[in-house]
């Protein structure tokens, strides 16, 4: 079943979360790298 994932900038860091979870799954230096992984967990 494919997820919901929310990517978002903090701390000068993208991340990838599952919605529903408290913590990012992973993070990434640039927005673009963030959202292509995004897209395959998702």
């Amino acid at each position: 079943m494919p997820a919901n994932v929310e990517t978002y900038s903090e701390d000068n860091r993208w991340k990838n979360r599952v919605l529903g979870n408290k913590r990012a799954s992973n993070t990434f230096d640039t927005k673009a790298e963030a959202q292509a992984k995004g897209r395959e967990m998702a």
